[in-house]
């Protein structure tokens, strides 16, 4: 226990010390990324084959091309193609970036 005023200094020094290497060390992660989060997002087009689609996200989350108007989370048209994996009866949006051009 620190009785005398250099004990006391002395302590209050370590104390900051300890401070400062915590502040300086714990946020590593933060300190090596190098991007913002919004620059990892992709954008989203449908293929040139779906002249006209409008990219929406239906009620389970599959993110999806309609030929026709978007109403919110439903397509009042067709469902051309998806990019998601799990709608089942609609050609992957992918499909169509393989196959060759015209």
């Amino acid at each position: 226990m620190a009785t005398g005023p250099k004990e006391v200094l002395f302590a209050g020094f370590a104390a900051v010390v300890v401070a400062m290497a915590i502040v300086y060390f714990f946020p590593v992660r933060c300190r090596l990324s190098r991007t913002e989060g919004f620059e990892n997002q992709q954008i989203v087009k449908c293929p040139n084959a779906a002249q006209g689609a409008k990219a929406f996200m239906d009620k389970k989350g599959n993110l999806s091309c309609c030929m026709g108007q978007v109403n919110g989370d439903r397509c009042e048209g067709t469902v051309f193609c998806t990019f998601s994996g799990n709608n089942p009866g609609v050609t992957l949006c992918s499909q169509f970036a393989k196959q060759p051009r015209k």
